[in-house]
């Protein structure tokens, strides 16, 4: 018998097996899921894509036939079957599906509310780093797992050109082209159609929520800040500590928010590069499990809202709530940007904003890009299994617990 398990047995109905294991614990398999979680080089394929097992050619009413352990090996027979599944017990004892075992691999995977909760009270500090230090394998890790963990870093003294930002961007992942392109460069100007390019204040909120999928890391590279400009300092927030804040103070306006959908928007047939892009969804998104997954705010994007009249005011309710929220001091991260600086954050976590400022003569410009959340996670994991880290794979907020 495997030294992890202490005895098993087979279910009155022969669908569950129930295992009892030396620290206690108990677990319980249907026999569908261990049939179709079998191991063996018949069922299991390292290949990905790989579809070896047709479900739908299986009884609904599956029955175990007999369970045995050996060389720390589940075998498990089924009524009507002649395959034995094979299960290594470590591995079942790891796949447990009990509401325990969901809850902590949730607690674990989520960097997001560990970071808030070990923070609460802490004066906002940005992390930094320098940019030589992001060079090597090890530093990237680190800067990446930095991003994923509080949401936000500044790489300090990143030489000011085109290049450099698109090379070190693309040192993580591909780009992910928007609107504006691969690249794109903020300053003042009165031609383009955007508040980004003025000198006026920008309301804190997330990039592109019109798209179906916003983007994912964004880098915000500061090519020139004069000193004679007065203002235009960057703030942060981070969404998921303020969405917190509002579930505890305020569950009813964060039921609002989970329910009724908005519509953001960006159509303009002016540009050279004509722009339709309208989508509707809802500001917080939970998972299967109730926890927050997805946020989507960018109120200066808002379109006209459509939905239901019974519940236009308590969406208006719900909306001031979470701007007063929001607008907290103590809740903001606050920067005055240098040439050289590259501010790397989450947009799918954190909310950007930036205070009005006077230009007196002087030059601001910033140039931007983005990077898929799916990818700096990706680059992360592989990371880790490179520099032979024991890392779990960390919530980042694109819509999933796991």
């Amino acid at each position: 018998m495997a030294t992890t398990v202490d005895s098993f047995q087979i279910g009155l109905g022969q669908n569950l097996c129930e295992v009892l294991w030396k620290d206690g614990h108990v677990s319980r398999f249907h026999a569908k899921w261990l049939r179709f979680n079998c191991r063996c080089v018949k069922c299991y394929s390292e290949v990905a894509a790989t579809y070896l097992i047709d479900v739908p050619s299986f009884p609904l009413d599956m029955k175990i036939a007999t369970v045995k352990v050996e060389d720390s090996m589940f075998k498990v027979s089924f009524a009507g079957d002649d395959h034995v599944s094979i299960l290594p017990a470590d591995w079942l004892r790891s796949k447990c599906y009990c509401d325990v075992c969901l809850e902590l691999k949730l607690q674990k995977a989520d960097v997001i509310t560990q970071y808030i909760e070990n923070n609460a009270g802490k004066k906002k500090e940005i992390p930094q780093m320098e940019y030589e230090d992001i060079l090597t394998k090890e530093g990237m890790f680190n800067w990446i797992g930095q991003v994923i963990t509080s949401g936000v870093c500044i790489v300090r003294n990143v030489e000011p050109t085109p290049e450099k930002l698109e090379e070190i961007a693309e040192r993580v992942a591909n780009i992910e082209e928007t609107t504006y392109g691969k690249l794109s460069v903020v300053k003042i100007s009165s031609t383009e159609g955007n508040a980004a390019y003025s000198t006026v204040k920008l309301p804190f909120h997330q990039d592109q929520t019109m798209y179906e999928k916003p983007p994912g890391i964004e880098f915000l590279h500061c090519m020139k800040f004069d000193e004679c400009i007065t203002g235009g300092e960057t703030k942060i927030v981070d969404l998921y500590e303020v969405i917190n804040i509002l579930r505890n103070d305020s569950p009813a306006d964060f039921q609002t928010l989970v329910e009724v959908p908005v519509v953001y928007s960006t159509i303009d047939y002016k540009r050279a590069n004509k722009v339709y892009l309208h989508h509707q969804k809802h500001v917080v998104v939970l998972d299967y499990f109730g926890k927050v997954v997805a946020i989507n705010w960018h109120p200066a994007l808002l379109s006209t809202l459509q939905v239901r009249e019974k519940d236009v005011e308590r969406y208006y309710k719900a909306h001031v709530k979470l701007l007063e929220i929001i607008r907290r001091d103590e809740l903001h991260f606050f920067h005055r940007m240098r040439p050289g600086d590259m501010v790397v954050f989450n947009n799918r976590r954190v909310m950007h904003s930036r205070n009005k400022f006077e230009a007196n003569g002087g030059d601001r410009q910033l140039q931007t890009t983005y990077v898929s959340a799916d990818n700096w996670k990706n680059r992360y994991m592989t990371l880790a299994h490179e520099l032979n880290r024991n890392v779990v794979a960390p919530k980042i907020g694109n819509g999933s617990s796991i």
